[in-house]
């Protein structure tokens, strides 16, 4: 829960080695980016509070 009551559900999925993915964009959401699955072979986008997320969701 957040300071300001908004509570925040975070989604991972794991898909097995070689799995072909077929990513179905709705108008609702932008563009993604798939990231490594370990959180120090994040790109420089990954902020302190996501990458954190990160290490968190990873362990």
């Amino acid at each position: 829960r957040l300071p300001t009551g908004l509570v925040m559900l975070a989604g991972l999925a794991h898909l097995p080695v070689g799995a072909e993915v077929e990513v179905v964009r709705d108008p609702e959401h932008d563009a993604h980016a798939w990231w490594p699955p370990d959180p120090a072979d994040w790109p420089p986008a990954a902020d302190g509070p996501v990458r954190r997320l990160g290490v968190l969701l990873a362990g």
